[in-house]
This record gives C-alpha cells, sequence and structure tokens, in this order.
C-alpha cells in the first residue's frame, strides 16, 4: 500500500517512503497497486528513500529524503 497520498487542489499525488540507501523494485509495488485502481487526476507518483541516486523515469519519479519540499512544493518553497 502506498505509505501517503497528498492532494494538492485537484491532484493526488502518491507517496511511497523507505528507509533504505539502496533502491529496490519491491518500492514500486504499492505504486503498482495504485495504478490499478480508479482515481482522479494523478501526479506521478514519488518514491521517497535516503540513497543519493534521483530519476524521473516513466512511471514514478525516485527522491532522497532532503529533496521531499522542494521536489512535491516547487512552488511554495516547502511550505
Amino acid at each position: 500500500m502506498l505509505t501517503v497520498l497528498i492532494k494538492r487542489g485537484e491532484t493526488f499525488i502518491p507517496v511511497e517512503i523507505k528507509k533504505a540507501g539502496n533502491f529496490c523494485r519491491d518500492f514500486t509495488k504499492g505504486l503498482k497497486y495504485w495504478n490499478t485502481l480508479p482515481h482522479g487526476n494523478t501526479a506521478s507518483p514519488v518514491i521517497v528513500y535516503t540513497g543519493e541516486t534521483e530519476t524521473a523515469g516513466n512511471s514514478y519519479r525516485l527522491i532522497n529524503w532532503k529533496q521531499v519540499n522542494t521536489a512535491l512544493w516547487p512552488d511554495e518553497n516547502g511550505c
């Protein structure tokens, strides 16, 4: 399951939070399940972890936990 679902206006952002320094494909399991459910307007899913590698793919964004504010709220300076 997803760790958290953030609502920004009419858009939902599915977020998976992991305490791991290395990415593992299992991190995407909750996001894959989310994609099978009917839902409204959804932004690209995000995986937050302690690793240093950050990437944006077709099905999710992988970000370091220190970048959560700027990645999820870029227009509001993390507020």
